[in-house]
């Protein structure tokens, strides 16, 4: 909504009503434990140019002292194939880096990996985004974000309270600087952003309770005076 308002300036904002439509938690939800000093890792989206993934290659390429591990859902493009190539030049000998391809993924095999597996922060470097809802869903399955601070993610992610925001055109040394800062967080600092994110998806993206409040309102607002 709030970007909706920077791009169209002279709409009246009375005349706007806004109905998330949220997302489905498909299966259970398994808050994973943390470990500190060490970092685990998720980005979800095809690799398009957008998507900005050769600035976490490269910061990652700084951190040579921190164990991680990061997994990737979504296929490379043929446009960014180079990117695929600069990860095996630039991160195959880091020891302290293992890296995991998984490729496209169903909607539902999405979330039952997010459910089932440890991934401490899902991250986002893109240049632009709308409402993003592989977002909602690591908010859904307790897993913090970390995102540059485009389009409406802003909306979703408040910093320091379910994850973390980076400037919208951040440095290489910004992200690992980021990613340094993450593996230092204590378990109970990141207890509490699990826990702010999965209310804030019950409150605000959780698809049946939008769809039940977007029935009542619009019943609300039509019946006869």
């Amino acid at each position: 909504f709030d970007h909706l308002l920077k791009k169209l300036p002279d709409v009246d904002e009375s005349k706007l009503r806004v109905h998330k439509l949220g997302v489905e938690q498909l299966a259970e939800n398994n808050l994973s434990t943390y470990t500190p000093g060490m970092l685990r890792i998720l980005t979800i989206s095809f690799v398009q140019p957008v998507k900005r993934i050769e600035l976490l290659v490269n910061a990652l390429a700084e951190i040579t002292d921190i164990p991680i591990e990061w997994v990737q859902i979504g296929d490379f493009l043929p446009e960014t194939q180079w990117i695929q190539r600069a990860i095996e030049t630039k991160l195959s000998t880091n020891k302290n880096i293992q890296y995991t391809f998984l490729g496209a993924l169903t909607n539902l095999e999405v979330q039952q990996y997010l459910a089932e597996h440890k991934s401490d922060f899902l991250v986002c470097t893109s240049s632009s985004e709308g409402l993003p809802v592989s977002m909602m869903e690591a908010n859904c399955y307790g897993i913090p974000v970390v995102s540059t601070a485009v389009g409406g993610v802003p909306e979703i992610i408040h910093h320091g309270l379910n994850g973390f925001l980076l400037s919208p055109n951040p440095t290489i040394h910004e992200i690992s600087k980021q990613l340094r800062e993450l593996a230092s967080i204590s378990p109970a600092d990141y207890l509490l952003l699990q826990q702010a994110g999965y209310q804030i998806y019950q409150q605000q993206y959780c698809s049946k309770t939008n769809m039940e409040r977007f029935a009542v309102e619009e019943l609300n607002g039509t019946r006869p005076a």
